[in-house]
């Protein structure tokens, strides 16, 4: 992270030896982007350590989350929910991981949610350089249909994007 001047501060990741991993380029200005009403409660899942401490980072400038949790696979990541006993309000989910892929880790937190383990409210994002396009299955969840994803982010994805996402909570 790097302060250009007194309001903007600059991140960037670079991509590492796997083709997949996160990078961010862009400046951001903190004023801007600081969503001053609710904070955040987000579980990162990535079998990258490099991503999940970028993600972290970015998430941490964007100046709203002052509770990240981290998972390195899908497995890892519902242990974490139970632990945290669902009281989280956004899964950021890589697609392709060890043990747990993203969709059979959504698909089992879906399966919880329709359960009534889960709270409704908790939203799963995919983040993946990887076309999504086909994963578009379906659950019911309190009465109403809810697809596999809330929210799908391409890698790589700009700060803007990830500000975005945090705005379209509804919690």
């Amino acid at each position: 992270m790097d302060s250009l001047d007194e309001n903007t501060s600059g991140f960037t990741v670079y991509q590492g030896p796997q083709n997949h991993s996160l990078q961010i380029s862009r400046a951001v200005k903190c004023r801007e982007l600081l969503p001053q009403q609710k904070r955040h409660v987000i579980l990162v899942v990535d079998d990258d350590p490099f991503n999940v401490e970028g993600l972290k980072a970015l998430l941490s400038l964007l100046c709203s989350v002052p509770q990240v949790h981290c998972a390195f696979d899908g497995q890892q990541a519902l242990t974490v929910l139970q632990s945290l006993a669902y009281r989280v309000d956004l899964v950021i989910t890589d697609f392709q991981m060890p043990v747990m892929n993203g969709v059979r880790f959504a698909q089992e937190l879906r399966q919880l949610q329709e359960d009534g383990v889960a709270p409704s409210r908790l939203q799963i994002a995919v983040a993946s350089g990887m076309n999504l396009a086909n994963e578009d299955q379906s659950f019911v969840i309190d009465g109403r249909m809810r697809p596999l994803f809330d929210h799908r982010m391409q890698k790589p994805f700009s700060s803007r994007e990830l500000k975005r996402l945090l705005d379209d909570l509804a919690v």
